[in-house]
Formats: C-alpha cells, structure tokens, sequence
C-alpha cells in the first residue's frame, strides 16, 4: 500500500470503511437471528432430539439465505467500484488489467489486513492521511493532457507543412492560369490577324489553341487537389480523439473562465 498514491489510500480506506459497516451490519443480523430463536423457542427446560435438530435447520436456513445475500450484495457492489475505476480509465484512453490470482493471495492479503489495522485500530504508527487539495490535478490527468497536446502540436505542425505545399501548388495555378491569358491573347492576336502579315499558319494555331486547352486542364486538376488535400487534412485533424478531448477541456476551461469573470462583475 506504501507504493500508492495519497489519493489511492484515500479511496482505499474509503472502500474499507465502508465494507466494515456492511460486515458489522451482516454480524448484527446473525446475532439478532440467534435471539429471536431463543426467545421464540427456548422457553421449556427440555427438549427432544427432534425439537433440537428441526431447530438448528431452520437457524441454518434462516443464516445461510442472511450470508447469501449479503455475499451477493458484496459481489455487486465490488463490481460497480470496478465499474467506476474503468470507466474514468477509459475516459483517459487507459487499458487495466486485472490479476484474478492476487484475489487469493495470502501474502497480499495480509497486507491489506495489517493496513485495515493500521488505519482503524492505529496498530504501528500510522501517519493520519492527509486530506485532498481538490484544486489539483491528479498527475495522470495531467501526464494525459501533456500527451494529447504534444499530439495535437504535431498533427498542427502535419497540417501546416501540408498548407505550406497547397500554397505553393496554388502560386503554381496562379502561373498556369497567367501562361493561359497569355498564350489566349497570342492566339487572339494571331487569329485576327492575316496569315501572310502574323506569320502564324493554321498549324501553328491549332498547336497553340491545343496548348491553351491542356493547360487550362492541368490548371483545373490541380486546383481541385489542393482544394480535396486541404479539406481532407484539416477534417482529419479535427476529428482526432486527441483534437475533440482537448478542445473539450479547453471549452470547460473558458466555461469555468467566463463565470469566474461574472461572479466577479456581480461583486
């Protein structure tokens, strides 16, 4: 137990506190079953084999229902705390593992006992616990959110590289859309005027007018690339687990900014 946190003690003894109410209430409830028989069936001074053994079965079925269901009640309870500590696990993308064979540990288990003892019966000079600073954030919380940000900056620094290209892809559109006008007011030029004075023959121009239309394709599918690419990246980045959790702590974070700000307007 030494190995843990101050906090895992702290919910520790929690849950051993309240499993010794429940097991001081199942031995309230046994004892009470022995009085109610000795009132309800010792009043004579003698009794046959028979009155004996028909009233030890009825206390044994009286005890074992009582036993049973508070073993089933322990069961449930149990698996809602293991409940509980996954689902915060998961929250934080966490996998646990569970050691069924430490359940019968007797090494293990003893150090849980002397623990129990230690907190409630102050047996080896247990230090008190000390309470929570709720203002603090657990470290796992924190080594978490470290992790998502150190994620998050370098899809950002992906997706700044990659806007880095599209603009230069976009610069390159822009020069194959200048070479199109150009090679368009040669082309006017060219058709308007007479062949003998252009020195430009049919030939020439339907090379031209073929440069013009190829250019213009090229010019076209490139546009369209970096305008997929762009949108692609960008959708990619923001719909990362990483993006969406960080951006809600974030947004609480703002939440919990503004009020402070409103709460101190009011005053």
């Amino acid at each position: 137990m030494d190995t843990l946190s101050q906090q895992s003690q702290d919910d520790i003894v929690k849950f051993l506190r309240f499993s010794r109410t429940q097991r001081a209430q199942c031995v309230h409830d046994v004892t009470q079953t022995f009085d109610e028989l000795k009132e309800s069936r010792l009043q004579d001074s003698t009794y046959t084999v028979e009155d004996v053994s028909d009233m030890i079965e009825g206390l044994s079925v009286v005890i074992s229902s009582d036993v049973e269901s508070e073993l089933i009640r322990s069961a449930h309870a149990n698996a809602l705390l293991l409940q509980q500590v996954f689902t915060q696990a998961e929250k934080w993308k966490l996998n646990m593992n569970l050691d069924m064979g430490q359940m019968e540990d007797s090494a293990a288990l003893k150090e849980v006992a002397d623990f129990e003892q230690k907190v409630f019966l102050g047996l080896g000079g247990t230090k008190k616990l000390e309470p929570l600073v709720e203002a603090a954030a657990p470290a796992l919380v924190q080594q978490e959110m470290d992790r998502l940000k150190a994620e998050l900056e370098a899809s950002q620094t992906a997706l700044a590289e990659q806007r880095s290209l599209t603009k230069a892809s976009q610069e390159e559109c822009i020069g194959l859309k200048s070479r199109v006008k150009e090679l368009e007011a040669q082309l006017g030029s060219a058709s308007s005027a007479p062949a003998s004075s252009s020195g430009v023959d049919s030939a020439q121009l339907a090379e031209l007018q073929k440069e013009i239309t190829e250019l213009k394709a090229s010019n076209a599918s490139l546009a369209a690339q970096v305008e997929e690419t762009t949108q692609a990246l960008e959708l990619k980045v923001s719909a990362t687990p990483q993006f969406k959790n960080l951006k809600a702590m974030l947004d609480e974070k703002n939440q919990q900014i503004k009020q402070l700000r409103a709460d101190l307007a009011d005053k």
